[in-house]
């Protein structure tokens, strides 16, 4: 039997003023945004990366509250902890 362990950090949600131990739903939808990567070329990527990081101080913490998320989506097909 196999498991995923993840450890985070409050530090993915800078904007929040009150932090528990759940993971935050995003904004986007991770899985289209990963989806749709593929066809944005460097000026739209560049426009949609300055909307998106605007509540975050660098794209690692965006990034990784976008794979957060994404794990939290698998809950039921992955065990994690």
């Amino acid at each position: 039997f196999l498991a995923f362990v993840h450890i985070s950090t409050a530090y993915i949600h800078p904007y929040r003023t009150d932090i528990h131990e759940i993971i935050y739903p995003t904004n986007e939808n991770p899985k289209l945004l990963l989806e749709s990567l593929d066809y944005f070329d460097e000026k739209i990527f560049d426009h949609l990366s300055e909307k998106v990081l605007k509540q975050y101080p660098n794209s690692y913490t965006y990034t990784k509250s976008l794979g957060e998320y994404l794990l939290f989506q698998q809950k039921e097909n992955l065990p994690i902890g």
